[in-house]
């Protein structure tokens, strides 16, 4: 079973950060390298003139991620964000053809199409997120929360 993850980190990032966690990408990039026939392992991260992300950038790939990254553009005053959803939902869709197994970490539910999509197309959809999320849960064959040792100890 060939096994296509998408990881959405500043969804997580600032999930985490909110629940007063942090992820450990580390323990994060083993968990996955457990799957079987790994096709890829992605890590999708938005940038910005404004803001330094070649740390992040750097670390992720440094642990072994694929760094996607979604750069975002200013419009008039304001930050534009493109949707990052919408950039993994392509990116998978593109590559459905190689993979037979989807794993997911984010609390976007913005991709429950792509899920429902992939689920009618036979692919096996795995979610990863924080915490419990019914509309995620329901469009996917797994749904898995984040234990402890998946979180930097403080």
């Amino acid at each position: 079973m060939s096994t296509f993850v998408a990881v959405d980190i500043q969804n997580v990032f600032f999930h985490a950060k909110k629940l007063k966690k942090r992820l450990n990408f580390q323990k994060l990039h083993e968990l996955f390298q457990e799957e079987e026939d790994l096709l890829t392992c992605n890590a999708y991260v938005a940038t910005s003139p404004f803001t330094e992300t070649s740390y992040l950038i750097n670390t992720l790939k440094g642990i072994g991620f694929n760094v996607i990254a979604c750069e975002q553009k200013k419009e008039r005053k304001h930050l534009k964000f493109n949707n990052r959803s919408v950039g993994i939902t392509l990116d998978v869709v593109r590559n459905q053809e190689h993979f037979d197994k989807l794993v997911v970490v984010t609390m976007d539910e913005g991709i429950v199409d792509l899920l429902d999509h992939l689920r009618d197309e036979g692919i096996k959809v795995e979610i990863w997120s924080l915490t419990n999320n019914e509309t995620l849960k329901d469009h996917a064959d797994e749904f898995n929360l984040f234990e402890q040792e998946h979180y930097v100890k403080r």
